[in-house]
C-alpha cells in the first residue's frame, strides 16, 4: 500500500526569522560601508579632560582641569555634546588622521560622526596635560538671605564689587566661548554659567557673579566687555 507523497516543509519560525535577520543585516551593511568602527580608547574618567581642536591645523590636545587655548581659532570640547561645535568635515578629516590606512569619504550621519569621534580625540590626545591654573578659592561664607539692603547683604555686595567703582562698570558682557571653560565646582564655574551674552556689569554682580571671576575670563578671552 503505497503513502501518498506530500512535500515536508522542514523550515521552523525560527529558521524564517533568522534569515530575514541575516537579510536585515546585509542590507544594513550595504548602506553603511564607509562608516568604521570607533577608533580603541584609552580608559580615561570622562568629564575629567578637556580636549582642544584646531580646525585648521587639527592639532588635538588634551588638558586636566582649564584649558589653555585661543578661543579665536580653537575649539574646547569638554563632553560628547560638544562635539556639535566641530563640522562633520572635521570629523572625518580627523577620523582620517587616525585610520590613515582606510579613509572615509563621510559618515553615514552627524550622529554616527559624533559617537566615532568623541573616544577618537583621546586616542589623538591621550595624554592630557596641565590645566590653567584657577584663581584661589575665597573662603566658604554664608550666603545672605533674600531680603531688604541689611548690612549682611551689603557687606556682600561690597566684596563682589558692587560698592565700589570698576573698570566694567556699565558695560555689557559677551561670551566669546559656547562651553563654560572654568573647572567644574570652582567659583569661577558658577560666575561663568550667570553671564548672558548682552548682560549688563551690574545685573552680574547682582546675580552673584564675582568682578575678579569677570577679570579672569576676559584675561584669557573667555568673555569680553564693551561700552562706554
Amino acid at each position: 500500500m503505497s503513502e501518498s507523497s506530500t512535500p515536508i516543509n522542514d523550515t521552523t519560525p525560527a529558521d524564517t526569522a533568522a534569515t530575514e535577520q541575516e537579510q536585515e543585516q546585509t542590507t544594513e551593511s550595504a548602506t553603511t560601508e564607509q562608516e568604521q568602527p570607533a577608533p580603541k580608547r584609552t580608559r580615561v574618567k570622562r568629564g575629567s579632560v578637556t580636549y582642544v581642536v584646531n580646525p585648521k591645523t587639527l592639532e588635538v590636545r588634551s588638558y586636566k582641569g582649564n584649558p589653555d587655548f585661543n578661543p579665536a581659532s580653537e575649539i574646547a570640547v569638554l563632553n560628547p555634546s560638544g562635539m556639535s561645535q566641530l563640522s562633520t568635515q572635521v570629523l572625518v578629516a580627523l577620523y582620517n588622521k587616525i585610520r590613515p590606512e582606510k579613509p572615509i569619504t563621510k559618515f553615514r550621519d552627524r550622529a554616527a560622526a559624533d559617537k566615532a569621534m568623541w573616544p577618537g580625540l583621546e586616542v589623538l590626545a591621550p595624554k592630557p596635560l596641565p590645566g590653567v591654573a584657577a584663581m584661589p578659592a575665597a573662603k566658604k561664607k554664608t550666603a545672605a538671605k533674600k531680603a531688604p539692603a541689611t548690612k549682611t547683604a551689603r557687606k556682600t555686595a561690597a566684596s563682589n564689587g558692587a560698592g565700589r567703582t570698576s573698570a566694567f562698570s556699565g558695560k555689557t558682557i559677551t561670551k566669546l566661548v559656547d562651553e563654560n571653560p572654568r573647572r567644574e565646582g570652582t567659583f569661577g564655574y558658577k560666575s561663568f554659567a550667570l553671564i548672558k551674552n548682552g548682560m549688563t556689569y551690574e545685573d552680574y554682580i547682582a546675580k552673584g557673579g564675582r568682578r575678579q571671576d569677570l577679570a579672569w575670563d576676559v584675561d584669557r578671552k573667555f568673555v569680553k566687555v564693551s561700552g562706554k
